[in-house]
């Protein structure tokens, strides 16, 4: 997609316009630095904050850009309060009391990988899961990429999603956690899948069952749902009217594993 269908899509999706928005970055790590360039790109105002005194990537971050306005030491709430849309990196809670308010006061939330959802036309496929989503993204990549296709890999592992953006691809494979999933609103991946559902992030996440609701935002959109029978939390994530295919390493299904 060339810049202006991207700020076309951006705009129709979160009212995101480089003449108007004002959009604060929270957090300077490799996501927040990898929204920084897109943002720029695109011409957008923007400024970054970080609640650490000095993030290991700050002069990095500096040397590629200068000019940014950067608040670091704490969340400064008056960059909050001018802030039309908050891209929030997934390190950083939602519940933070400077956020919770710029929520209340009108601003947007956006993820990164709602840009990145925004800027491709290429498929998605995304996977999430408590355990063995890296395996499983890295070994798609390694498929596609054997059949002959242009592919990029990243999101949670390696590669920030928007930093794909820089090659071609013809397919884009994304490893999501429930971080990114909780704050993402316009997914709509070819193809999906939670590959399971246990305990974890419950710091984060107030039980089991808002953890689980995270993860099938994954689902969202109208591709195919890759569903595992096995795990009775990601089965009951099943729709109605959607293209479901299962997997399963004890029963029958459309993806199963029998002894010879």
């Amino acid at each position: 997609m060339d810049n202006v269908a991207i700020i076309n899509s951006l705009k129709e999706s979160f009212a995101l316009d480089p003449q108007s928005s004002k959009v604060l970055v929270v957090g300077l790590g490799i996501t927040g630095i990898s929204v920084a360039h897109y943002l720029q790109k695109l011409g957008f105002n923007f400024a970054i904050t970080d609640s650490r005194d000095k993030p290991p990537l700050i002069d990095e971050f500096f040397q590629a850009m200068p000019d940014a306005p950067v608040f670091t030491g704490g969340f400064d709430e008056t960059a909050f309060k001018v802030a039309t849309h908050l891209v929030v990196s997934p390190g950083v809670s939602l519940t933070e009391k400077a956020i919770v308010k710029a929520i209340a006061s009108g601003s947007k939330i956006v993820s990164d990988i709602d840009l990145f959802a925004c800027s491709v036309a290429a498929p998605i496929i995304a996977i999430t899961g408590s355990n063995g989503k890296s395996t499983v993204t890295t070994m798609l990549g390694e498929m596609a990429k054997a059949v002959g296709k242009k592919v990029g890999v990243g999101g949670n592992l390696g590669t920030p999603a928007l930093a794909l953006l820089e090659q071609t691809a013809e397919l884009y494979i994304l490893e999501l956690s429930s971080f990114q999933l909780e704050r993402t609103s316009v997914l709509n991946a070819a193809a999906a899948t939670v590959l399971n559902v246990s305990a974890d992030h419950l710091d984060r996440h107030t039980d089991i069952g808002k953890y689980a609701q995270e993860k099938q935002n994954v689902f969202s959109g109208n591709g195919v749902m890759v569903i595992n029978v096995d795990d009775p939390i990601v089965d009951a994530m099943r729709e109605t009217e959607r293209r479901i295919l299962t997997f399963s390493i004890k029963k029958d299904a459309d993806f199963y594993c029998q002894q010879g």
